[in-house]
């Protein structure tokens, strides 16, 4: 497979296999640090998807991301993180935990 796409011309990494994989770990994590600050009162949801926009060339705002991918989706990589590493920086913000609770149809 890698040989394959080297002939069609792209770039291929390997990567260890490790939980969460190297892109999801990193994109959930922005996602929660990005709740965080909204929460916390830092920027409104807005300027926060257009400063990491324009700021970063991210492709998606991180919260505009976060409501693609999937808020449940982020919660639950954050929480098997979590437990696997035992680590806080994994710990999920209550705002994510709200959003998934919205999104799955439970109203509080």
């Amino acid at each position: 497979a890698i040989y394959y796409m080297q002939q069609q011309g792209k770039t291929v990494l390997q990567i260890a296999d490790y939980p969460g994989m190297l892109i999801w770990r990193t994109v959930a994590m922005i996602i929660n640090e990005a709740l965080d600050a909204l929460q916390k009162g830092v920027a409104s949801e807005q300027d926060i998807d257009t400063a990491m926009r324009l700021g970063v060339n991210y492709p998606y705002g991180p919260l505009a991301w976060g409501a693609q991918l999937g808020w449940q989706r982020i919660l639950r990589l954050l929480e098997n993180l979590q437990h696997h590493y035992g680590e806080e920086r994994y710990r999920p913000c209550s705002l994510l935990r709200q959003r998934a609770l919205l999104e799955s149809g439970y109203e509080s």
